[in-house]
Formats: C-alpha cells, sequence, structure tokens
C-alpha cells in the first residue's frame, strides 16, 4: 500500500506569483528567490526586530547573552547551590584563576558560558577556554586570570605550581584551591534573594522537557529575574552616584575630565567590606567599567556645561 501526501501552499498577498516588478520590486516565485530575499535581509542588533522584505515574517533577535544564559542555565542548574554560585561570581569578579573540572563537556561549556555573562554590566577580562584540551595543560601556569574547563586534572608536576587556582569540581559541588578571597560586598542580603531563585530554576528544570534547550517560557522568565537581580546588585555596590562623590572634575568651556579617588571611596566602605574593594579595584574589569563610566559623565557634563554657556551669552547683562 502506498500512501501519498499532497502539501499545498497557499501563497500570500506578499508573494504574489509573478517574475514582473511591482512596487518594491521583484516578487519571489522559487525556493532560491526566497534564500536570496534572506541573504539581503541584514542582521539586526540584540534585542531588535527585522522584518524580511515584501513578506509578512519578522523576527526578533534577543538581547545580548540572554540566548546563551537559556542554554547554559538549564544545564548549569543540576549542580548549583546558592552558596556555589556566589563563589563562582565572587571568583570571576575578583579576576582569579579559575578552573571547573567535570567528567561532561556539555556541563562544562555550559559553566564557561554563564559566569562571564552574570557579571554584566562589568565585562570579564579573563582568558575563556571552556573545554581546555590536555596537550594545552601547560597553560595552566600563565600569569593571567583565566576560566578553564577540564575533564581531568593535570600532571602532578603541574598541579603542584597551581597554588593560585581556584578548583571547582561541579560533579560534587565543592571548591577548593587558592586561599580564601573577600566576599562580596552586602553578600547576606544577594544570598536571601538568590536562594528562592536557585531552587525554582532547578525544579522547573527538573519537570521541563525542554531542559536541553531552555525553551520552556517559565525557566526563560526565571532566568531574566537572574538577570535584574544580578544587574541590580552590581549596580548598586558602584553607582554612578557614589562614583562621583568621590572624583574631582576639571571642567572647561570644551571639556570636562574626572579622577576618582579609590582611597576616598575605600575609607568610606564599611570595615568588613573594604578588602573586597581594595581587591576589586586592582582588577582589569574594574578599571574599564571606571573609565567608560567616568567618560559617559564627563561627555554628559561637557554638553551641560556648554549649553549653558551659550544660553548665559544670549542673557543680556543687566546694568
Amino acid at each position: 500500500t502506498t500512501t501519498t501526501t499532497t502539501t499545498t501552499t497557499t501563497p500570500t498577498t506578499t508573494a504574489t506569483p509573478t517574475t514582473k516588478k511591482q512596487g518594491e520590486g521583484t516578487v519571489i516565485t522559487k525556493p532560491i528567490h526566497l534564500l536570496e530575499n534572506y541573504s539581503l535581509t541584514p542582521i539586526p542588533k540584540f534585542g531588535r526586530n527585522v522584518n524580511v522584505p515584501r513578506t509578512s515574517l519578522s523576527y526578533r533577535r534577543l538581547p545580548t547573552g540572554e540566548e546563551e544564559l537559556r542554554w547554559a542555565f538549564p544545564i548549569a542548574s543540576k549542580f548549583l547551590t546558592t552558596d556555589l554560585l556566589l563563589k563562582m561570581v565572587n571568583a570571576v569578579f575578583l579576576e582569579k584563576k579559575i578552573v571547573f573540572i567535570s567528567s561532561s563537556p556539555r556541563v562544562l561549556s555550559a559553566f564557561g558560558i554563564l559566569l562571564p555573562l552574570l557579571i554584566r554590566p562589568y565585562e570579564c577580562q579573563a582568558v575563556v577556554l571552556p573545554l581546555l584540551p590536555k596537550f594545552l595543560h601547560g597553560t595552566f601556569l600563565v600569569p593571567v586570570p583565566y576560566i578553564f574547563g577540564v575533564t581531568e586534572l593535570p600532571d602532578s608536576e603541574i598541579l603542584e605550581e597551581m597554588t593560585d587556582v581556584i578548583f571547582f569540581d561541579i560533579d560534587h559541588g565543592e571548591s577548593s584551591g587558592s586561599p580564601e578571597t573577600p566576599l562580596l560586598p552586602q553578600i547576606s542580603g544577594l544570598k536571601k534573594k538568590l536562594r528562592p531563585l536557585v531552587g525554582t530554576l532547578r525544579k522547573q528544570c527538573s519537570k521541563s522537557e525542554e531542559t536541553k534547550r531552555g525553551g520552556s517560557s517559565e525557566i526563560a522568565s526565571t532566568i531574566r529575574a537572574f538577570r535584574t537581580l544580578f544587574l541590580g546588585y552590581f549596580r548598586e555596590i558602584l553607582s554612578n552616584d557614589s562614583i562621583m562623590r568621590h572624583c574631582i572634575r576639571n571642567v572647561t568651556e570644551s571639556s570636562a575630565v574626572s579622577v576618582f579617588l579609590k582611597e576616598s571611596f575605600i575609607v568610606s566602605c564599611q570595615a568588613k567590606e573594604r578588602p573586597f574593594f581594595e581587591q576589586w579595584m586592582g582588577t582589569q574589569i574594574f578599571s574599564n567599567y571606571l573609565d567608560m563610566t567616568l567618560l559617559t559623565l564627563d561627555v554628559f557634563a561637557s554638553k551641560h556645561t556648554h549649553r549653558k554657556s551659550k544660553s548665559d551669552a544670549g542673557v543680556p547683562k543687566q546694568g
């Protein structure tokens, strides 16, 4: 018995079956023309929409990092606890040398992608290699911060020299290695908010059939909550207002230049938080973020000063 399946395609009003030019251009009639049409469509920026010309198709590109988080978070959730996650974030934030160990390359890839994205709006400055091949294990001794993933530990000769490395055994939920690092400021409040999110994500991922792809809308919503929580926290510990309170600024008619006074800022912190800020302010993460923030604030101040000067120049003098 032979079964024949017939598929009927109904042409839409946006793709009339003709090769003549009508209005905007040649209307699509063959599959190859459709592919050519797609190839001419520009790739949208993160978080923006794109419409395919002469069709009713519209797509939205996810915001920066969200697609990667939707893939990585559900995989990592099986191994995450609140304390372990905070230790990882703390180590990345202070630009420590980090080695993830797991028998699963997929899990290593997930953690290698996840951690740098969680510290936004700060940019991770470490070398990130989620899967470091064995023949490159000598790279463990480089004098720069890194995030490496391995399925097995290096030889004992190399391991003995890795005295400043933090190891995270993902499969067993353990950390070891480098001496204790200063804790993130206000960590108790962050932990209190983070714990229910970690529990919720683990439950959602254990039930979802789409865990491998992170396609569940509930999972996506929880991941956004993670991003919102960390984003708010990191902006709070170094807000624009707190930066400007410890700056001196030279303003002229054409420009404004600010200098951040690190010592002044550290003295203003609580005593238990000072060790963290002292270490953090020596990192490239902090320097890059501070430079970009001061540049933005100085440009705004320059424009404001320029407008005020023009306004004052137009006011007739009294007397």
